[in-house]
């Protein structure tokens, strides 16, 4: 059975009871976008990696990483776009996800010094369609780092 892509829009006041509901323990993937993100109106249009996903769409900016994301410990996937993360942010990812396979921050502000925050996880390799673009992901196993610097992670 295939799953339904759909778009639900949050406000940025109603994300930490979304994410509170969201630490289940079932909950395995989480597709978050900014309200700046660029999507297209139909989700038929969407790139793969939203195919099959509940994407949560802002519709305001972000003050930070919200602190519940953080609780989310049965994630393996998490897509975060144009949501305005640094690199504090992505070492926050680093040091409470670490069971994440699959990472993507498209969009985001984070460089040389948030990518240097997954150095403890060892062999990661990341997926790249095309070596010459932005990267949008990243995969892991289990720990791992990739030597592609910033573009590998999908954060440049």
């Amino acid at each position: 059975m295939t799953k339904k892509t759909t778009l639900q829009r949050i406000s940025p006041d109603e994300l930490p009871d979304l994410l509170t509901r969201l630490d289940d323990g079932q909950t395995t993937e989480l597709v978050l976008i900014g309200p700046d993100a660029e999507i297209s109106a139909s989700p038929d249009d969407w790139p793969m990696q939203l195919q099959g996903h509940v994407v949560f769409e802002l519709t305001g900016d972000l003050s930070g990483l919200p602190r519940e994301l953080l609780r989310l410990d049965r994630l393996k996937a998490l897509t975060l776009w144009s949501l305005g993360l640094q690199d504090a942010d992505a070492a926050a990812i680093a040091e409470h996800l670490g069971q994440l396979t699959s990472l993507d921050l498209r969009g985001n502000k984070v460089g040389e010094a948030g990518t240097r925050a997954f150095t403890p996880m060892r062999s990661a390799t990341s997926e790249m369609s095309n070596p010459s673009s932005s990267c949008s992901c990243a995969s892991f196993n289990t720990s791992a780092v990739s030597t592609a610097g910033p573009r590998g992670f999908g954060f440049a």
